[in-house]
């Protein structure tokens, strides 16, 4: 092996060996925040390209399956000739963004920070395809008569739907993903209320483990909900298990997309 060679796979190894000691690394959102040794820092670019995902933050119970996109609140506007959506979304890798509608209802128009993007079908859901950042997806449906129901992306937490100019503030939005727009829905007026229970189970180990578990019960709209003091003290969060869009962030508060029910969360 010639020295030219050679000097090729010690730094590469190196490089390698460098994601694997600090996989924290690996996990960073921004790639300038990566950890890596000086004289490398060249060969970050080669060695995860087509792994950029990798950056991402993991599901909470698969460490082999990475989120890199959140959504905000999807507002749907309908009226009798059509309607518009617009959803802002942060994307920390490259990859699809779920549109709301599907076959025989697809969203036209759409633009991603004011330009043209292309709407792609992915397992039968209307997707664009979408850089690292931050942006603002708008689109468009045309129809003789409203439909009944429209899809929503299981990714959306919450959403804000205004039907012939009136806001409605209990959407009829099922577990399938369903968003009714003509079915009668009894008239309920409830208040905003949010109850939460935290229940801690210390584990005395080296390291010391302590499971967080947030009893969370919500009535009245859907919205965004930001809970402080959830963790302990210098506390590292390992694991996050939540039946709702939810993300800690990087001050240790715990946000939630919440609707109305009773949720568990675990920590």
């Amino acid at each position: 092996m010639n020295n030219s060679l050679r000097r090729y796979v010690v730094i590469v190894s190196a490089l390698v060996a460098a994601f694997s000691i600090w996989p924290g690394a690996v996990l960073a959102a921004n790639p300038n925040d990566l950890i890596i040794p000086p004289g490398l820092e060249e060969w970050t670019a080669w060695v995860l390209h087509g792994q950029e995902n990798k950056q991402c933050p993991t599901s909470y119970n698969d460490g082999q399956v990475y989120r890199c996109s959140w959504p905000s609140r999807l507002n749907l506007v309908i009226n009798a000739g059509g309607g518009n959506f617009k959803q802002e979304w942060l994307i920390l890798a490259k990859g699809w963004v779920p549109l709301p509608g599907g076959a025989g209802l697809w969203p036209q128009q759409v633009q991603a920070n004011g330009e043209n993007v292309a709407v792609i079908t992915r397992n039968g859901v209307p997707s664009v395809r979408l850089k690292p950042g931050r942006y603002v997806v708008a689109g468009s449906f045309t129809w003789n008569e409203a439909p009944e129901m429209i899809s929503v992306p299981p990714a959306c937490g919450l959403i804000s739907l205004s039907i012939e100019g009136k806001d409605i503030d209990f959407p009829a939005w099922d577990k399938t993903g369903r968003l009714w727009l003509k079915r009668r829905v009894e008239k309920i007026v409830q208040e905003d209320r949010l109850d939460v229970r935290i229940q801690r189970l210390v584990d005395d180990a080296i390291p010391m483990e302590v499971t967080t578990h947030a009893i969370i019960d919500v009535s009245g709209r859907t919205r965004e909900i930001q809970l402080d003091d959830v963790l302990l003290p210098a506390a590292r969060p390992m694991n996050l298990t939540s039946p709702l869009p939810a993300r800690i962030n990087p001050d240790g508060t715990l946000l939630i997309q919440a609707r109305p029910g009773h949720w568990d969360i675990q920590i």
